[in-house]
């Protein structure tokens, strides 16, 4: 498992088994975590493909205060050896089949907007990032690599399947090193 594609530059990439996967929950460990990675790339041409979660900022700043999960890493990188430019690839398609859900209740959602006015007007803060889980079916084409394969040169039949699409309440920067 553990394969990325990314585009970048209007070309697609694809990164396949990594060599290292650098990963945390802790807060602790996350400048240490991205320093091996910025070692990892340095010293052995490795490719880091992933992500800092925004919960992450306290590893950075402890006066940022976030709500961390423990389900979901602060950072993970896969170090990869080599990349793979996919060329040649067809737009696919993608519609929605349904309205987008929350996982909140309209009254839960007015209460938060309320207090946040009010520690805004109590200059308890100047900014808030609210957000929320949006869910909703979606049926997309698997990834078009499925259908131009590089390495036979064929095209593939198109695939496409239900899939549940949960928009992550993690706003999450990706970085490509």
């Amino acid at each position: 498992m553990n394969t990325v594609y990314l585009k970048k530059d209007n070309v697609w990439l694809y990164f396949q088994h990594p060599q290292k996967i650098i990963s945390t929950q802790n807060s602790n460990e996350v400048r240490e975590a991205l320093e091996t990675v910025e070692a990892l790339v340095n010293d052995k041409k490795w490719h880091a493909v992933g992500f800092v979660s925004y919960e992450a900022a306290q590893a950075f700043d402890s006066k940022l205060q976030v709500h961390e999960s423990k389900s979901f890493p602060l950072i993970w990188f896969g170090l990869y050896d080599s990349l793979t430019s996919l060329t040649g690839l067809k737009n696919g398609t993608s519609q929605i089949g349904s309205t987008f859900k929350t996982n909140q209740t309209s009254e839960t959602y007015n209460n938060a907007i309320q207090k946040i006015k009010e520690y805004i007007a109590n200059g308890k803060t100047y900014q808030v990032n609210y957000t929320m889980r949006l869910i909703a079916e979606v049926e997309v084409d698997s990834f078009p690599y499925s259908r131009t394969s590089p390495k036979h040169k064929t095209n593939t039949p198109r695939l496409s399947k239900q899939m549940s699409l949960q928009f992550a309440q993690h706003r999450l920067n990706y970085f490509l090193i």
